[in-house]
């Protein structure tokens, strides 16, 4: 098995017309900030061309190509948004007739129902969407570009049309097939027994287990295992997730087990949203698998929805937590192909073409593979083990009427009822087996009672062999052999006697102050200033604000900038003309309207697509608060406004960008000083402190580099002597794009509900149903401190030992 290397490709949303050279212009920009490459995924697409039609082909051929050129890699989305399995609606064309079954409990006994949806367990609809979707690619494109296409990516196909049957109604999904197929595997009748899906009684567990498990070969023989042998055929890689990976209790709805739908594609993935790491178990359950069945290539489509805030320290430490637990491609969630207001609130950050950290990427990326290198080598050193996860187990105890509590997006408040028990006391022993730094995989109860084959090294799983295997409580096995077998040949562990010691190489780091003397900070000057316009609708939605200005003769060149067409902007009274931008549109107004106290503003967007664009003024200017601006936290500020405008830029405080009249602004500020130091300064002994900014570009005498994170540090030594240092700052892009009056901030996950202020899945339960306040949040932005400078010197233990107590 090749070792992997780390790949970061693009989540690359089209959501606008195709435009041939603004697509090249973008491929070109994502691969000179350091990425592998693209998934091409048609999302909130207009359709013109029409999706899948000739002309649609003949662009996207020309892509493909200008792709291989670049010499990225390129996937295709199998979709027009999400889930997969419709074809953008050609499927139901086809197939008008398609419906999904589901099984209710009501007082008259189990009850079949049905909607008119496209349901991924029949295996008429999955043909026709591989018809539809795979075939016309094939013969669509030109050869030389299907022939360049590295795979495909399906997602989260699972039981009915996506969203299964128990969370959202306490059901269970059927189909007709079921009970033949039930009947003929255990020799029993299913029909006599469906009550004890929802209910208790004896052997209520088996029937439970038996059932979603056949629902499971089902949803597999329909839609995965005749894609991922087509991709095969046409030598294509063929990725793909399933929604409920967080936990076993959580997978039992959608699909049943992951590990089944994994092992049937040849690059199992994981889909990780939010800002902040998830638990130690499902990123392993497709690294594992790969691991096991397939090459080892496994992939996750990471950060969706981790919000505009989003800094390079963050996007580490998500990666870090993925590398961790196996996984080395990344598909970034999501590039925008074009920023409208509908794309700013969807599910964001568009990363990273519209970071304002973006020119930093490259050096952030080399850092994570200089780090997984680092973390590759420790890692061979450990013995591997396996977790056996009760996947069977939690079926058994698995009853829909309970799932109702589970949170839809993260698979959070698990029931105390028999499966979720199992499931939570599992994720309990993953978690502290991570804690403890073990080297681990995972897998199921049916994997290990299929394929595990016993040598003199360990238990093998496929391609990969395991020194120890550790059993979870709540396990249930139809072949109990295999169990003794490896106990036989002592290679089960119990959980009970694991413990795993690190005595990896540890650095304990002396540090001494070291004498410097400096300059305070002084501003030089920033880049374009702007202010998000807070407009009152009416009923014919037509927006109207009014700002106050002053020092107004000062200003010029300003202009507004909108994410969508507007029907008509008009400025004091008269009316603006567009010009069209790469990412909107841009309405100059002329020196002589703006030099007024007083600015009142309408937009018109009756007729147009976009009913909330983004607004934006535009220009060399500072913003100030009539209110005074509070701490929220440690790194956000409220103020509830209003916002007025300065034409002259004067007074500006370093140490808070803020309230200097920068609040909203999207591009750098730059400010420099001087410093002397009498000893030469080693790399990471010039030291930055209270820096509030997502990254700093350092440049001292001819050096520069980027820097960020928590130790804010000069990655390069400093000659003794006097220094001019320059220091570009970047700050969070959410205070650019918000959402600025949502309660919670710069929350650690932001979906299209959080710029409404309708409290959904992603809220605190302790939020109230209506989120939006009328004050406004920024995220800090400043450096509030002078530089340190130290000598450091490190006390090195070379203990790399591990013990290992059974």
């Amino acid at each position: 098995m090749l070792k992997e290397k780390l790949k970061f490709l693009s989540f690359w949303a089209i959501n606008d017309n195709l435009n041939l050279d603004k697509m090249k212009l973008q491929l070109l920009q994502l691969k000179e900030l350091g990425l592998d490459g693209v998934v091409f995924q048609p999302r909130n697409y207009p359709g013109n061309p029409e999706y899948l039609s000739l002309e649609y082909m003949n662009i996207l051929s020309e892509i493909i190509l200008y792709a291989k050129l670049l010499n990225i890699k390129f996937w295709l989305y199998d979709e027009n948004g999400w889930p997969s399995g419709r074809a953008g609606g050609l499927v139901n064309k086809r197939y008008p007739e398609a419906k999904c079954y589901y099984l209710m409990k009501t007082e008259e006994g189990i009850k079949v129902q049905s909607k008119d949806a496209i349901s991924s367990l029949d295996p008429a609809a999955g043909k026709i969407f591989l018809e539809e979707t795979f075939e016309r690619y094939r013969k669509g494109l030109k050869a030389e570009a299907f022939d360049y296409v590295e795979g495909f990516f399906s997602d989260e196909v699972g039981y009915l049309d996506g969203f299964g049957a128990s969370l959202t109604l306490g059901g269970v999904p059927w189909c007709e097939e079921i009970a033949p197929l039930y009947e003929k595997k255990y020799k029993e009748s299913l029909l006599d027994s469906l009550h004890l899906l929802f209910e208790d009684g004896e052997e209520c567990q088996k029937v439970r287990y038996q059932y979603w498990e056949t629902l499971n070969e089902l949803l597999v023989d329909s839609f995965y295992r005749p894609i991922n042998e087509w991709c095969s055929r046409y030598k294509k890689k063929y990725t793909a997730h399933v929604k409920g990976e967080e936990n076993p209790y959580f997978q039992v709805s959608f699909s049943s087990s992951c590990y089944q739908i994994l092992k049937n594609v040849s690059v199992p993935a994981v889909d990780a949203l939010e800002r902040y790491s998830g638990n130690a178990y499902y990123p392993r359950i497709a690294s594992s698998v790969a691991k096991q069945f397939h090459s080892g290539e496994s992939l996750c489509e990471a950060i969706g929805g981790s919000g505009w805030g989003l800094s390079p320290e963050d996007f580490i430490n998500y990666i870090s937590w993925l590398v961790q637990c196996g996984i080395k491609t990344f598909v970034l969630h999501l590039q925008q192909f074009q920023l409208k207001g509908e794309a700013i609130r969807d599910w964001p950050p568009s990363l990273p073409l519209h970071m304002t950290w973006k020119h930093g990427l490259t050096s952030v990326i080399q850092e994570i593979r200089q780090w997984e290198k680092e973390f590759g080598k420790e890692e061979e050193k450990k013995p591997i083990f396996l977790l056996v996860a009760p996947t069977r187990g939690v079926m058994g105890g698995f009853r829909p009427g309970d799932s109702k509590t589970v949170n839809i997006h993260d698979g959070s408040n698990v029931p105390n009822s028999t499966g979720g028990r199992i499931s939570n006391e599992f994720m309990d022993f993953v978690e502290q087996c991570s804690n403890l730094r073990i080297r681990f995989d995972v897998t199921e109860e049916k994997i290990l009672e299929e394929h595990a084959n016993i040598t003199s090294d360990g238990v093998q799983i496929g391609h990969t062999t395991y020194e120890k295997v550790i059993l979870s409580n709540g396990c249930l096995w139809e072949n109990e052999d295999i169990i003794k077998v490896i106990k036989e040949n002592g290679f089960l562990m119990a959980r009970e006697s694991l413990r795993q010691r690190d005595y990896r190489q540890e650095e304990v780091r002396k540090s001494k102050k070291l004498s410097l003397s400096q300059t305070p900070w002084k501003y030089i000057n920033s880049g374009e200033n702007q202010l998000l316009l807070p407009f009152n609708t009416n009923q014919n939605l037509v927006y109207e604000c009014c700002i106050r200005i002053q020092n107004e003769m000062e200003l010029k060149n300003i202009y507004l900038y909108s994410s969508d067409l507007a029907d008509d902007i008009i400025f004091n009274g008269y009316k603006l003309e567009k010009k069209t931008d790469k990412d909107g549109f841009i309405y100059p107004i002329p020196d002589k309207l703006v030099r007024t106290p007083l600015w009142n503003i309408k937009i018109d967007v009756s007729c147009s697509p976009e009913k909330e664009p983004f607004i934006y003024i535009r220009g060399q200017f500072l913003v100030f608060s009539t209110d005074n601006y509070s701490n929220k936290g440690k790194r956000e500020v409220i103020t509830k406004g209003p916002f007025y405008l300065s034409g002259k830029i004067e007074k500006v405080n370093c140490s808070n960008f803020i309230e200097s009249g920068f609040p909203f602004i999207g591009t750098e500020i730059t400010i420099s000083k001087e410093f002397t130091n009498a000893e030469l300064l080693m790399s990471n002994s010039l030291k930055f402190a209270g820096v509030f900014a997502d990254m700093l570009k350092i440049r001292i005498d001819d050096r520069h580099a980027y820097i960020h994170g928590s130790d804010w540090s000069v990655p390069f030594e400093i000659k003794p002597g006097t220094h001019e240092m320059e220091l570009t700052c970047y700050p969070s892009t959410y205070n650019t794009y918000g959402p600025h009056q949502y309660m919670g901030g710069d929350y650690k996950i932001i979906s299209p509900a959080q710029y409404k202020g309708i409290k959904n899945f992603a809220d605190p339960t302790r939020f109230p149903k209506k989120t939006c306040t009328d004050s406004w949040n920024f995220v800090k932005f400043g450096i509030e401190k002078e530089l340190n400078a130290y000598a450091v010197s490190y006390d090195k233990r070379e203990l790399n030992r591990w013990e290992l107590g059974i």
